[in-house]
């Protein structure tokens, strides 16, 4: 109990603080973040010279040793999420923080080899995109409501929006076969490994891979598009799985994976669909070019073509003081134009949350969930 204490304490302290300036300044102070890292370096150091020099309980190292890969793996992952521009520094930097603060036995009825925190990782995402989701919702159907009224139906059945409807659906079955087809090939990958090193993504396979399809999503497909090499390579690969998977008589097993292709392209379509039309209505604020500033994050729907090709992407930090300096000079004499600059999110009261659901649950929320369907159905 005090060696949790020990962990647990610093985690409270820290969340606490870090939740309100979060909420209430918009930043996560490295100061409070460097310090429960500097607990955590002694704290570990402690452990293992106590436990090798004092006690001998070199299967404690072992248990330190399990703590710390958990820690590191949390580290680079958060500078991926980071890189991707799925978490700012400071929120990468205080779910590293909280992994390597969090003991493994709290994450007893859902455990994953290596990486115990993937779970700390679902218990952040899923109330954050349930919140996200249901604002969004609420504000997507309020507009409709809105302009229901002014809607005309006239026009539906005039040919040319006939030819765009068969357009959009086409082009949503040829997205549909290939989500499938790479649906197949990480599955048949996935039940591969887990035979090959003794099953032990069995049981979190469905949510690895849900997890992951949702995050790279967006970016897989974009990337995708604008290569063709990439795509007819993974078109190839998906078809021979499937044709493997038919002449060894695993054709339940291929139907399920349709299936869940189709549940899981239809429930990321519309989450990002309401998450973006949300975003571009709701959390945006208008501003005069000459007010934009180093760090903004910049909606690029505001922008022309021609400025965009000038100032090219945008850095995992927002706008650099380059590209403020040619968004000013380029539209200091259009004082009309108004620009919309994305409102900072305060993430970290969700990261502390997760952290709180892993510790008190001793499980994710997508086991607990499917626990909880399981036995009332």
């Amino acid at each position: 109990m005090i060696l949790k204490l020990l962990f647990l304490i610093p985690l409270l302290v820290i969340g606490i603080i870090c939740s309100w300036t979060d909420v209430r300044q918009g930043k996560i102070r490295n100061k409070w973040v460097g310090l429960g890292f500097a607990w955590v370096l002694i704290l570990y150091v402690s452990l293992i010279v106590y436990n090798y020099f004092f006690i001998h309980q070199l299967d404690n190292i072992g248990y330190i040793k399990d703590m710390l890969i958990n820690g590191f793996v949390a580290l680079v992952l958060g500078y991926i999420l980071w890189n991707f521009k799925f978490l700012a520094a400071g929120d990468a930097k205080l779910f590293a923080l909280y992994a390597f603060l969090i003991p493994p036995e709290f994450y007893a009825k859902s455990y994953y080899l290596y990486f115990p925190s993937f779970v700390l990782l679902i218990n952040i995402f899923i109330p954050l995109l349930f919140f996200l989701t249901i604002k969004a919702f609420g504000f997507a159907v309020r507009e409709f409501l809105g302009k229901l009224g002014k809607i005309s139906f006239g026009n539906i059945s005039k040919r040319e929006n006939l030819k765009k409807v068969r357009k959009i659906t086409l082009g949503i079955l040829r997205m549909y076969v290939f989500f499938s087809l790479t649906f197949i090939v990480l599955q048949t990958a996935i039940r591969g490994m887990s035979e090959a090193f003794g099953g032990f993504l069995q049981g979190g396979t469905a949510t690895y891979l849900f997890v992951f399809l949702f995050f790279i999503y967006r970016g897989f497909f974009r990337l995708v598009s604008g290569n063709k090499l990439l795509s007819f390579g993974i078109t190839f690969v998906g078809i021979g799985c499937a044709v493997y998977l038919i002449l060894t008589g695993q054709i339940p097993f291929l139907l399920n994976v349709v299936k869940l292709a189709l549940i899981f392209m239809t429930m990321i379509g519309i989450i990002y669909r309401l998450l973006d039309y949300y975003i571009e209505r709701k959390e945006v604020r208008k501003v005069d070019p000459q007010e934009i500033e180093e760090g903004m994050f910049l909606s690029t729907k505001s922008l022309d073509e021609e400025i965009k090709k000038k100032i090219g992407g945008f850095g995992k930090s927002g706008l650099s003081q380059e590209q403020v300096g040619l968004i000013r000079d380029f539209l200091k004499d259009k004082p009309a134009k108004e620009l919309n600059i994305y409102k900072t999110f305060a993430l970290a009261p969700f990261i502390f949350l997760g952290a709180l659901i892993t510790i008190l649950a001793n499980s994710s929320i997508i086991s607990l969930g499917i626990s909880a369907f399981q036995a009332l159905f």
